[in-house]
């Protein structure tokens, strides 16, 4: 499916997709009442937003799975079907998975105290770190 890089971009695509990709983010962070920044914070791509690191987990195995088992589908067909399952994974993921641990807490902890009973302490690296932020 993806195996020659960003068909795109020709072989080096794996080298300027990146930079092409912090420059939209580099414009996006610059001018912040552009078209860009209000297209970037539309709705179905806050949501993407949400699940992104369920998608970054579960994209590589899918993508192998992909490869192993519909190779000569094309990459047509593949990529946006592979997309699509990738989407639905993390987004059952994120709701099944991240959110129920996100919510739970063990019982009697208050994130105010902790932060006031280690405010101004060093961390491990040896900076002091602030929670009263």
């Amino acid at each position: 499916m993806l195996r020659n890089g960003t068909a795109i971009l020709g072989q080096p695509g794996w080298a300027v997709f990146p930079i092409l990709l912090a420059m939209g983010l580099g414009a996006v962070v610059r001018v912040p009442a552009s078209l860009l920044t209000v297209t970037v914070a539309s709705p179905p791509l806050v949501a993407l937003g949400r699940i992104s690191y369920s998608a970054y987990l579960y994209h590589l195995p899918l993508l192998l799975l992909f490869n192993a088992f519909a190779p000569a589908a094309g990459g047509l067909i593949v990529l946006p079907v592979w997309i699509a399952t990738v989407v639905l994974v993390a987004a059952a993921s994120h709701r099944f998975v991240e959110q129920p641990y996100l919510r739970s807490r063990p019982a009697g902890v208050d994130p105010r105290r902790m932060r006031e009973q280690y405010a101004g302490r060093e961390t491990c690296f040896g900076i002091e770190e602030d929670f009263r932020r």
